[in-house]
């Protein structure tokens, strides 16, 4: 049930800002939770791809993005 409330309250945030780096990494997180490892894997590419501009999670991202890629393989 909490899960599906943060999908709902992060879809409402990117809505507002869609390339917000901590509402990118927390929807990968959630959907990690979920056990959907492919939609977690493209969230957490969305903030590596932002470099300098996500700031402390961009080093999260790539770690969780590395660990979830893994899990897809």
């Amino acid at each position: 049930g909490d899960l599906k409330v943060a999908v709902v309250k992060l879809e409402q945030a990117m809505r507002l800002e869609p390339d917000n780096p901590v509402v990118l990494y927390y929807y990968g997180l959630t959907y990690e939770w979920l056990r959907n490892a492919d939609k977690s894997r493209e969230f957490f590419l969305k903030v590596y791809t932002q470099r300098e501009k996500a700031g402390k999670y961009f080093a999260r991202a790539r770690s969780e993005e590395r660990r979830v890629g893994k899990e897809c393989r």
